[in-house]
């Protein structure tokens, strides 16, 4: 391996992790693994204590740091009584205790159900619009789209780089960086359309407006599948295995 790393402009080469404790915080993609206090306000209170951070001003930075990560009022809870949700979020407060200038995520989203990353997106945007640099490190594509730059890797290198906007409607660029286009612009893509970045009904507009319609009796259809029905699609086709 080789290049170097900078931080607002000077090399980190040689410096410790207890150099940059204060300055950069870093939550695991197994956000677990970081707590180990008994109670949550101790597991915040961790690391300003140990920068030496005077005790008046821990207390504020617990209660602070729980209520941005919304669990105001969990101070006496035991880490291990939280949902995966809330472990994530008190994993995020002990490291925001440290005020750090960067914020560093890696695949946060990855055993969140779709209301926990929505909140933790939303949390996420809440901290960039305070100051606070935050990057995420993340396969999926759908929750990025409020990032203010994207970076595309590919082998090693940066494969593209730019807004959101730009880089997330590229499917074909996308797909050749194995990252899954967002759903709303695979539908407007897959029925030829040039895609823009949007949720389920601006997306339900523009199909409205390019003149597609649902075929006939298709919503019965889909409901049968929901349902567990027979595919009317799949009439005729030979299994080829179960699983049970």
């Amino acid at each position: 391996f080789g290049g170097e790393v900078r931080l607002g402009g000077t090399s980190l080469q040689g410096r410790t992790v207890a150099d940059l404790a204060g300055e950069i915080g870093v939550v695991f993609q197994d956000f677990e693994y970081q707590l180990f206090s008994s109670n949550c306000a101790l597991e915040v209170a961790f690391g300003p204590e140990n920068l030496g951070v005077p005790p008046e001003e821990v207390r504020r930075r617990v209660d602070r740091s729980l209520e941005i990560c919304g669990l105001a009022g969990f101070d006496e809870r035991e880490p291990s009584t939280l949902s995966g949700g809330e472990k994530q979020r008190l994993a995020i407060a002990a490291v925001l205790a440290m005020q750090p200038r960067i914020l560093l995520l890696d695949e946060p989203t990855t055993d969140l159900d779709p209301r926990g990353r929505r909140d933790l997106h939303d949390l996420l945007h809440g901290l960039r619009a305070s100051g606070c640099a935050v990057l995420v490190a993340d396969a999926e594509s759908e929750r990025l789209a409020r990032a203010d730059r994207l970076l595309l890797l590919s082998g090693g290198r940066v494969a593209g780089s730019g807004p959101p906007a730009g880089l997330l409607t590229d499917v074909a660029l996308l797909e050749r960086c194995a990252v899954r286009p967002p759903e709303m612009v695979q539908v407007q893509h897959g029925l030829g359309l040039t895609p823009r970045l949007c949720g389920p009904e601006d997306c339900r507009e523009i199909l409205r407006a390019a003149g597609f319609r649902p075929a006939p009796g298709a919503l019965p259809r889909l409901g049968e599948r929901a349902a567990g029905g027979p595919d009317p699609a799949a009439a005729g086709t030979p299994e080829i295995f179960r699983l049970e």
